[in-house]
């Protein structure tokens, strides 16, 4: 990937985002981008909008070269697919660890100095089993990968079911797995403060 924008002075970073139809919507994607381009304005940030529908991470192993890769090497890499591991997959812990291991690890391959967000996303019954203080199986299982590629983690659910614990925003106004334009905003500032722990656009990547 060429570092230099065609705009003389500005360096270009390559923000990837791979997952299901949450990823796909106009939700917290647009909202982290809109926070990237706020908060580091001398960055040409160049984004590859990879959701898509009912995909589960499987899926997105096999489709991340041809929907991402082939477009451009990230230097920030956001997954989430916790939700449809769950409903649309019912994947057990080792099927949702492999599958966003296959993913977790092409993108690593592609360029090892990538930093790499893992989303946990939520669904009315992973949010049920947070609120008793559980953890939701493809939680676990993504969280797992996450520790041994040294990857973030934005933890959406549990701060929303911490939220709600506390009195605060809570499932009614989240909505759904596909959330409000208010829980859009709640998800968004998650993801971006795992980004902001993550992610140095200024720091020279290896792609």
């Amino acid at each position: 990937v060429d570092a230099q924008s065609n705009r003389v002075g500005c360096v270009r970073r390559t923000v990837a985002f791979l997952g299901g139809s949450i990823t796909e919507m106009h939700g917290f994607r647009p909202r982290v981008m809109t926070a990237l381009r706020a908060r580091y304005p001398e960055i040409d940030f160049v984004e590859i909008a990879a959701g898509l529908s009912s995909t589960c991470s499987d899926a997105g192993a096999c489709r991340l070269q041809r929907d991402v890769l082939a477009h451009g090497v990230p230097d920030l890499f956001v997954v989430e697919e916790a939700v449809n591991d769950d409903q649309d997959g019912h994947f057990d812990a080792t099927h949702a660890r492999r599958g966003l291991e296959g993913i977790v690890r092409q993108v690593k391959e592609a360029n090892p100095a990538c930093a790499v967000v893992v989303g946990l996303l939520v669904n009315r019954g992973q949010y049920a089993t947070l609120l008793k203080g559980e953890t939701p199986i493809q939680y676990a299982a993504h969280a797992e990968v996450a520790r041994h590629y040294g990857a973030a983690v934005a933890d959406v659910g549990s701060a929303l079911a911490a939220s709600a614990k506390a009195g605060g925003f809570a499932w009614e106004g989240y909505r759904d797995c596909h959330p409000s334009p208010e829980g859009c905003d709640f998800a968004a500032q998650v993801v971006m403060k795992a980004v902001e722990g993550a992610f140095d656009p200024h720091r020279p990547g290896e792609a």
